[in-house]
């Protein structure tokens, strides 16, 4: 089976990759970019080059794409590795991959990292915190980056 793997640039988003099987998206993040399942391969990159996202053929990083396709779509052996309680212990009653799969990967991982904060257990309560800043630093940097860059082209202007 021919195997291959593309790395998506989108604006301002944080990269990702995804995996052809045969020609085809086997693989891509899920949430929202489920939509790129099924495509071909000239079909993902004029969809891309329509969006003005970077499209490069990365075929190294195959094999650990088909692993984790393989993981996601694995029957899982328990309850709780799907469907944790802690997932539903929120006082709002809301779940925080129904608010995250709205957000960017930076800012996903940070809310969800303070959404279970103090509900997994006590013990993570500052991993938890710490591992938030991380991605709130992160974002910090991607946007301070890319607001320095506007500036650069506007003093030159």
């Amino acid at each position: 089976m021919k195997v291959t793997t593309y790395k998506i640039t989108p604006k301002d988003m944080p990269m990702f990759y995804v995996l052809l099987e045969e020609g085809v998206v086997t693989y891509a993040p899920l949430g929202q970019y489920d939509w790129m399942r099924g495509l071909t391969t000239n079909r993902l990159v004029n969809s891309c080059k329509e969006k003005e996202w970077k499209c490069e053929w990365i075929p190294e990083y195959a094999k650990e794409l088909q692993e984790l396709k393989n993981d996601e779509l694995a029957p899982a052996s328990k309850e709780t590795v799907v469907h944790p309680d802690h997932y539903n212990l929120h006082p709002s009653g809301v779940e925080c991959i129904e608010i995250v799969r709205h957000m960017n990967f930076n800012l996903g991982n940070a809310m969800k990292y303070i959404w279970r904060c103090g509900l997994k257990d006590n013990t993570t309560d500052i991993e938890d915190l710490k591992k938030a800043r991380f991605y709130i630093d992160d974002e910090l940097k991607r946007l301070e980056g890319n607001n320095a860059d506007r500036d650069n082209y506007l003093d030159r202007g």
